[in-house]
Formats: structure tokens, C-alpha cells, sequence
């Protein structure tokens, strides 16, 4: 139940942490449509919809569910957090964070043109 909460309260204030420019200065690249992606799930926009359908399931049961939870964590104070890096293999992704002194992998999985957070893990 508290799962979409973690994940939210993990990656809200990734705007305010990575901020800025990409190096690379271009239109929307691979890593500009994953750092909006984590953005716009840190920022509870929709946040199921940015979610594979592998990873709902596993996670919640359903979108349903996932919805609820949502719903539930809004207005929660967010974790501040550091990107560290973002990975790329073709239509897969790790972005590396750091927040709360724990380094938070996401994976991510391009679908169509969209990148799709896949899971995550917590790490020491």
C-alpha cells in the first residue's frame, strides 16, 4: 500500500536537484525524456501512467490500485534527491539517485516513444 508512496517521496524534488541543462544541448533526447519522466512522476502528474504495465502489476495489483495510492500520497513532503547518472542501452534505462543517504537505482523501458519507469531498487 505505502509502495507508490516511498517510490514518490524517493523521487519528488528531482526537478529541483538535477534542474538545468543537459550537456549535450539538444532537442528531446533519450535522457531529456527520462530525467521528464522521473520529473513528472516526482511530481505525482499521473504518475501510474508513467509506470510500465509489468512493473503496476507487480507493484499494485492493477492501475486501479495504483491510482488509489496515488491519490493518497498527494500532499506528502518530498525527499530531496541528487541524479548521479543516467545509462542508456537501447530501449532501456537506469537512472542512479541519491536521496535520505540511500542510492536509488530506477530502470526505465522506452515504449513506443515514451520512457516508462520499470522498477526500482534501494541501496546502502
Amino acid at each position: 500500500m505505502r509502495l507508490l508512496l516511498a517510490v514518490l517521496t524517493g523521487f519528488v524534488l528531482a526537478l529541483a536537484s538535477c534542474g538545468g541543462d543537459d550537456d549535450n544541448g539538444g532537442g528531446s533526447s533519450d535522457e531529456e525524456q527520462i530525467r521528464a519522466a522521473i520529473e513528472a512522476f516526482a511530481a505525482n502528474e499521473d504518475p501510474c501512467d508513467l509506470l510500465t504495465d509489468t512493473f503496476v502489476e507487480q507493484a499494485f495489483g492493477s492501475r486501479e490500485n495504483c491510482q488509489e495510492e496515488s491519490e493518497e500520497s498527494k500532499g506528502e513532503d518530498p525527499t530531496e534527491i541528487e541524479f548521479k547518472e543516467i545509462e542508456i542501452d537501447g530501449d532501456q534505462a537506469t537512472a542512479t539517485v541519491e536521496g535520505d543517504g540511500d542510492n536509488r537505482s530506477v530502470s526505465l523501458k522506452k515504449e513506443g516513444d515514451d520512457w516508462r519507469i520499470d522498477g526500482f531498487e534501494v541501496g546502502g
